[in-house]
């Protein structure tokens, strides 16, 4: 189940070699993320510089704290869409707590793509979610592919488990927060994701940017010339997207 893939020779000075960052929480006034669309335009304006040529806003989705919809993603987003027209390109989907909201969504057909079938989720960093498994199932069985956001923050599996194949045996892609490879989030998540990321599980990178902090850490990230040449090499699929398919 482990990928093997061929060295570059060229490093990138930023992360162009993705394309689009899949994960990030501009789309203004509905989450955490950015407040306002002042703040909004700075974010997006950053990533630009950072080499992303396409952006995916994805909002937090959880019962009782951030509830959002179609319908409270849209009008932020499309003013956004609006203001930077083509560039850089500016779609939204969502990031979804695996929680009991979430399996009335997917019941409900209410899923929110980030590209073709293939939808962001999320569980609390304190313990695995009742909803886990079940929540997984019934997404596939309604035509959808499950991408689980930074599986390397989840306080509750340790380096060292079975339970990474047994989420790669439901079907389930992984999602790796580029900040984890430093120590922003705390060594073990660094030593995390560099495990995730020397076992070939890791599928799609994104920033998971809130604010212009986690943005100005992945500007001191790609100075790492060591670790850029690590993540040129290895074979995301970001940069395969396609949203006119």
């Amino acid at each position: 189940m482990f990928k093997i893939f061929q060295r570059s020779k060229t490093t990138e000075e930023d992360y162009s070699f993705l394309a689009t960052d899949i994960h990030a929480h501009f789309i203004f006034g509905i989450d955490d993320g950015a407040p306002d669309m002042e703040t909004a335009i700075e974010l997006v304006k950053k990533m630009q510089q950072l080499g992303f040529s396409r952006l995916i806003g994805t909002p937090h989705i959880m019962a009782e704290v951030h509830r959002n919809s179609p319908e409270t993603i849209t009008p932020p987003l499309q003013q956004l869409q609006a203001h930077f027209k083509t560039s850089p390109p500016i779609t939204g989907a969502a990031e979804y707590m695996l929680d009991e909201n979430f399996m009335q969504v997917v019941r409900n057909d209410r899923l929110l793509p980030l590209f073709k079938n293939v939808v962001l989720v999320e569980q609390s960093y304190l313990q695995e979610s009742r909803y886990l498994k079940q929540g997984l199932f019934e997404m596939q069985a309604k035509g959808y592919r499950p991408l689980l956001a930074h599986p390397e923050r989840y306080n509750f599996y340790p380096i060292e488990t079975t339970m990474w194949e047994e989420l790669k045996d439901l079907n389930c892609l992984f999602q790796l927060n580029l900040l984890s490879l430093t120590d922003y989030y705390g060594p073990m998540v660094r030593k995390k994701a560099l495990h995730l990321l020397k076992l070939g599980l890791y599928d799609y990178a994104g920033t998971d940017a809130h604010h212009l902090r986690h943005l100005q850490g992945l500007d001191m990230l790609r100075k790492d010339k060591k670790m850029m040449q690590r993540l040129v090499d290895y074979p995301f699929k970001n940069k395969d997207i396609r949203f006119d398919a």
